[in-house]
C-alpha cells in the first residue's frame, strides 16, 4: 500500500549473536557435557540454531540435530524444541499417525519440564493460599508472583516450557479424539497453560514496574529475552484465542476471570520483536528489536502475527493491519529468502491485494524452494487452488484441488469438492458429455459426505456445506448452478479478483440467470429451483458490489479501470436491487437458507461503502439478532451454514463502522 546465550551466575544475557545466512553451512553450537538440570539453559543456543534451520527451511536437518543432540531425551529445551517441530508436522500432515507422535512428545516434553520445576512443599502451598486470600483484600502480589519471584532462572524457565508443552499437547489432543469428553479434559489442561502465562507475564510487569521507577523508560534487566518472547508468546496467543471464540463461550470464559482483548494480546505478541510504537502503522520502519537482542521464541510471536493479518482477515476486521504485515514480512524476507513460511505470507498478501497471479508466483517459488516436507506443499497448492479461481483459471485450480485430494491433509471433504466441481466446469467448457467423465464427478461427490471429521465433537463448518452441496447436486440430476462461484466467494477469490475477472465473472453470472430464467414457467417449479435463483441473484450481487467499491487493500492499475461495463454507481444500484430480490424469494428456499443472511450481511457492506450508515447498521442488526429471517419453514430449524463465521465477519464490520463514527 516486514542467539547464542551464555550463562553467568545464574543469570541468562539478553539476546542471541549473529548467525550467518548460510546456516546450513555453520558448525552448530557445542552441546554441554555431562547435562545437569542447574546447567539447563545452555542449551538455548542450540535450540536457536535448530529453529533458524527449520525457518530457513533445512527442516530434516533441524529435526536430526534435537534428535542427535538429546538422545537421551533428558534435555528440558532440546524435548521442547524437538516438540515444536513434531507439533508442526502434525498440523501440516493432518495424518493419524504424525498427530500420536507429536502427542507423545509433547507428554514427554511436560515430563521433563516438570522434573525442572521448583518443587513446592506442603508449608508453601499453606503459606501460598494465606498470600492469595490476603492479596485479595490488600491488592499485594499474591502468592503467585511470590512464588515466582523465588524461582531461579532456570526454574522460571522450567514453568514456561511446561505451559507450553501443556498446550501444544491439549490442542493436539482436541484434534485427534474429536469428542467432548477429550474437549473438556484437555480444556482443563488449557486452563493450567493460560494460568502459568498470566501469573508469568504479571510477574514481568510488576518487576519491569519497580525497575523503571529508578530506571525510567528500561526493562528489569534481570529477565532475559527468551524468558520474555516466550511469555510474550504464550500469554499474547491465550488472550489473542480467546478473543476469537463466539460470543458465548467468550461470556464462559470471563467466568473465570480471563479477558479477552484482542488489541491486548496482538500488542503482547508484538513486544517480543518491537513491532509496536509510532511506526506500526508504517510499512517500511524495521522493528525495534533486531536478531542480535532477541529471544529465542521471537520468530514464533512473529509467525502468529502474520497468520492473524493474513489469514484471519478473512473472518474478521478487528485488529488486523496489513502495513503491519508488510513490516514483518519484509524483515523476513531479507532474513530468510527462501523460508517457505515467509515466501507463503508474501503469497498471501498478493492475493489480499488483488494480484493472484503475484501469489501464484510466490507459492511456486516456495514449492522450489522446499522438498523436504512434502506435506508443507498442500498450503502452497490451497493458495494457488485460490489465485487460479480469481483469475478465472478452472483448469489450472482444478490441477491444485486434484493434487490436494490425492495427498490428503487437513480436509479430504473440501479438497473433494473442490476437484469435482473444477472437473464438472472444465467438462462443460471443453463439451465433455461422456459418461464416463460425468461418472468421476459423480464417484466424486458421493464421496464427500463420508469424508468428513470432526474436532471436539463438532463438525468442521464448511465440510458440513460441502457435504450439503454434494448431496443437492445429485438430488438435481447431477447440476447446479454456477458451483465456480460459490467456491470463489468462500475463499474470497471474488473479493480480491482484478477488475478485468470481475468483469468476466458477472457476465458468466448474466448468463446462469438469463438460463434460469429461460426454464419453463408453470405451476410446479422443478426441485431446488429457487435455491439456484437466489443463488445466481447473491453472486450477481457481491461481483456488483466489488466492481461499485474494490476492496480496500487491493492493488489497482489504471489500465483495469479503463473498460468496465458501468459506473460504480450504477453497480451500486444493481447490487442493491439483487440482494432485495434474493430476500423476496428467499421463503421459496428449501435448502441453502445460508443465502439470505450472506446477502443481509453482503448489502449492509454495500451500504457501509455508500456512507449509508444507519441502513448499514440495520442490516448488520438482522443478521445478529438470532431471528429467522426471509426464509420459509424448512429453514426455521435449527441453525444455518457457516452462521459462527458470518457473526464473526459481521461483528468486525459493526465495529468497522462504529469506528468510523467516532473519528
Amino acid at each position: 500500500m516486514a542467539s547464542e546465550a551464555t550463562r553467568t551466575n545464574g543469570t541468562i544475557p539478553n539476546g542471541t549473536a549473529e548467525i550467518p545466512k548460510s546456516i546450513i553451512d555453520q558448525t552448530p553450537p557445542p552441546i554441554s557435557q555431562p547435562y545437569a538440570r542447574a546447567n539447563a539453559l545452555d542449551d538455548l543456543p542450540p535450540v536457536v540454531y535448530a529453529l533458524e534451520l527449520f525457518l530457513a527451511s533445512h527442516m530434516v536437518e533441524s529435526e536430526r540435530y534435537c534428535e542427535a543432540s538429546d538422545p537421551e531425551r533428558q534435555r528440558m529445551y532440546m524435548s521442547t524444541g524437538y516438540g515444536l517441530i513434531q507439533c508442526v508436522k502434525a498440523f501440516m500432515t493432518y495424518a493419524d499417525e504424525d498427530i500420536v507422535a507429536a502427542i507423545g512428545h509433547t507428554k514427554h516434553g511436560a515430563y521433563v519440564a516438570q522434573l525442572h520445576r521448583r518443587k513446592a512443599g506442603l508449608t508453601s502451598r499453606l503459606t501460598g493460599l494465606t498470600t492469595t486470600v490476603a492479596s485479595a483484600f490488600t491488592g499485594g502480589e499474591g502468592s503467585d508472583i511470590a512464588w515466582i519471584r523465588g524461582m531461579t532462572p532456570m526454574e522460571r524457565h522450567a514453568e514456561l516450557v511446561y505451559a507450553e508443552a501443556l498446550s501444544e499437547k491439549a490442542m493436539l489432543g482436541v484434534v485427534y479424539s474429536g469428542d467432548w469428553m477429550a474437549f473438556i479434559k484437555e480444556a482443563l489442561n488449557m486452563r493450567t497453560t493460560i494460568a502459568i502465562y498470566r501469573s508469568l507475564y504479571r510477574f514481568i510487569q510488576i518487576s519491569d514496574t519497580a525497575w523503571a521507577t529508578s530506571h525510567p523508560g528500561k526493562e528489569d534487566p534481570s529477565l532475559d529475552a527468551h524468558f520474555r518472547s516466550g511469555v510474550y508468546l504464550g500469554y499474547g496467543l491465550s488472550t489473542l484465542i480467546l478473543s476469537l471464540l463466539p460470543g458465548k463461550l467468550q461470556s464462559i470464559v470471563e467466568l473465570f476471570g480471563y479477558h479477552a482483548s484482542r488489541a491486548e494480546g496482538l500488542q503482547v505478541l508484538g513486544r517480543a520483536g518491537g513491532w509496536g510504537g509510532k511506526a506500526s502503522d508504517d510499512d517500511s520502519s524495521p522493528p525495534s528489536i533486531d536478531k542480535a537482542k532477541e529471544g529465542v521464541r521471537r520468530p514464533i510471536c512473529d509467525m502468529i502475527l502474520l497468520a492473524f493479518h493474513l489469514v484471519l482477515s478473512s473472518f474478521t476486521t478487528i485488529g488486523v493491519s496489513l502495513p503491519t504485515a508488510s513490516r514483518l514480512i519484509k524483515y523476513y524476507a531479507q532474513r530468510f529468502p527462501r523460508g517457505p513460511f515467509y515466501l507463503f505470507a508474501q503469497g498471501r498478501m498478493a492475493l489480499l491485494q488483488s494480484r493472484p497471479a503475484d501469489a501464484i508466483r510466490f507459492h511456486q517459488t516456495a514449492l522450489d524452494a522446499h522438498q523436504q516436507f512434502a506435506r508443507l506443499a498442500a498450503i502452497s497448492y490451497w493458495e494457488r487452488a485460490i489465485g487460479y479461481l480469481g483469475l478465472f483459471d478452472i483448469r489450472n485450480s482444478m490441477e491444485e484441488w486434484k493434487r490436494l485430494h490425492e495427498g490428503g491433509g487437513w480436509s479430504k471433504a473440501v479438497y473433494a469438492y473442490g476437484y469435482a466441481v473444477c472437473t464438472y466446469r472444465v467438462n462443460q467448457d471443453e463439451g465433455d458429455k461422456s459418461e464416463e467423465s460425468r461418472n468421476n464427478v459423480i464417484a466424486l461427490m458421493k464421496t464427500i459426505p463420508e469424508l468428513r471429521q470432526k474436532i471436539a465433537g463438532k463438525s468442521i463448518p464448511l465440510e458440513k456445506l460441502v457435504a450439503r452441496k454434494a448431496r443437492k447436486f445429485i438430488l438435481q440430476g447431477e447440476s447446479f448452478p454456477l458451483p465456480i462461484f460459490v467456491m470463489a466467494y468462500w475463499f474470497l477469490a471474488i473479493a480480491h479478483a482484478p477488475r478485468n475477472v470481475l468483469v468476466h465473472m458477472l457476465s458468466e453470472v448474466d448468463g446462469a440467470l438469463k438460463n434460469l430464467d429461460a426454464e419453463p414457467k408453470n405451476s410446479h417449479y422443478r426441485q431446488g429451483y429457487w435455491d439456484d435463483i437466489c443463488l445466481v441473484r447473491f453472486l450477481e450481487g457481491v461481483c456488483l458490489r466489488f466492481l461499485a467499491f474494490a476492496d480496500s487493500d487491493a492493488v489497482i492499475f489504471s489500465s483495469e479501470s479503463s473498460h468496465e461495463p458501468m459506473s460504480p454507481e450504477d453497480a451500486a444500484r444493481k447490487a442493491e436491487v439483487s440482494f432485495k430480490a434474493v430476500f423476496r424469494h428467499g421463503p421459496k428456499i428449501e435448502y441453502d437458507h445460508h443465502v439470505v443472511y450472506y446477502a443481509h450481511y453482503e448489502l449492509g457492506r454495500l451500504f457501509a461503502c455508500q456512507a449509508r450508515d444507519a441502513e448499514a447498521h440495520e442490516q448488520f442488526d438482522l443478521v445478529l439478532s438470532g431471528r429467522y429471517l426471509e426464509v420459509g419453514p424448512s429453514g426455521r430449524k435449527g441453525r444455518y451454514s457457516l452462521e459462527n463465521a458470518l457473526h464473526m465477519k459481521t461483528r468486525a464490520a459493526v465495529e468497522g463502522l462504529t469506528k468510523r463514527a467516532e473519528r
